[in-house]
């Protein structure tokens, strides 16, 4: 997993990250969200990642019965297809 500071410009935002870093995808949070709501989106994203490989695919489905937290509507894929 490849870690960078990200500034607030277009350019080296997250979806920045993926172009230069010529990495395939970046999961990112587009605003605060809570230690608890990462925990519960992180442990099943890596696991179905793993699995499929597809971090779309993984993101929603980490995504799954988690619906009325209000930080829920944060994370964001940026990918490079």
């Amino acid at each position: 997993m490849a870690e960078a500071e990200v500034s607030e410009s277009p350019k080296n935002g997250s979806a920045g990250l993926v172009r230069e870093l010529g990495l395939p995808a970046v999961l990112a949070m587009t605003d605060r969200v809570s230690i608890a709501t990462a925990g519960a989106i992180a442990a099943p994203f890596y696991a179905q990642l793993y699995q499929h490989g597809q971090p779309d695919l993984a993101l929603a489905e980490s995504l799954a019965g988690l619906q009325g937290r209000s930080d829920l509507t944060v994370p964001a894929i940026f990918s490079r297809l």
